[in-house]
């Protein structure tokens, strides 16, 4: 999701006393609940990160030896469309009413747990307090966004809870996934960017998604974005209507 710098490299292999700290029960070089005590020799370790909030703080990231990391994950990529969706930020980052926006962000997701049933979906559980939800194709995903914002303001109604705009973002792309389910790779990082480049309201999608939908779809060019996470600024427009 980021730049793994030789610098940044060196100062995870040190944290990690140039040992494996792999502690998947998968795991076929330790106990169960241990830590793998393989050593990190040359380059035959990779790092591992938890998410794409990961950062460039070591302590948020894992050395593993390649056993492990061959042993733990499927190392094939393969392609999905991701659906990112949360509240419009001046909601999402209000300090003033925390408790509510804890609340909608419960409501979101238990909305998108039980449209994604329907969507051809599946919820990412590994990111608990995030909706994002993976699907086979564009189609399903475009669909599921349209249908989120409606059915969310009626579970939100029905708890007194104020009507809050969400922002969503849509990317195809590679990712790989874990034998237990969790997804990483730079695909999760795009549709994080589209989500939070959204205005209030807004349905943003990713031009692989775009060129997916051709004429189909009405759109709105909203130009090349890019955060640090991202190697290269990726094209962005706006589903209308």
């Amino acid at each position: 999701m980021f730049k793994i710098t030789d610098e940044l490299r060196e100062r995870v292999r040190q944290r990690a006393d140039n040992r494996c700290e792999c502690q998947g029960s998968a795991c076929r070089h330790h106990r169960r609940g241990a830590r793998c005590k393989r050593g990190l020799r040359g380059d035959q370790w990779k790092i591992f990160w938890h998410s794409e909030k990961a950062g460039d703080d070591p302590n948020n990231l894992e050395a593993w030896c390649l056993d492990c990391f061959a042993n733990n994950f499927t190392i094939p990529t393969h392609e999905v469309t991701l659906l990112r969706s949360d509240l419009a930020s001046e909601w999402a980052f209000r300090p003033a009413e925390p408790r509510k926006v804890v609340t909608l962000r419960s409501v979101l997701r238990d909305t998108g747990s039980s449209l994604a049933v329907t969507q051809n979906g599946r919820v990412l559980d590994s990111i608990p307090d995030e909706l994002w939800i993976e699907f086979a194709t564009p189609e399903d995903a475009l669909d599921a966004a349209r249908t989120l914002q409606s059915r969310f303001h009626i579970q939100a109604a029905r708890l007194n809870l104020p009507e809050v705009p969400l922002c969503s973002g849509i990317h195809t792309g590679q990712v790989r996934k874990s034998r237990t389910g969790e997804m990483f790779g730079e695909a999760l990082a795009v549709a994080a960017m589209l989500e939070g480049v959204a205005s209030a309201g807004q349905i943003v999608i990713s031009d692989p998604v775009a060129g997916h939908f051709g004429t189909r779809v009405t759109l709105d060019r909203l130009g090349p974005q890019s955060t640090e996470e991202l190697d290269e600024p990726v094209g962005c427009w706006v589903v209308r209507g």
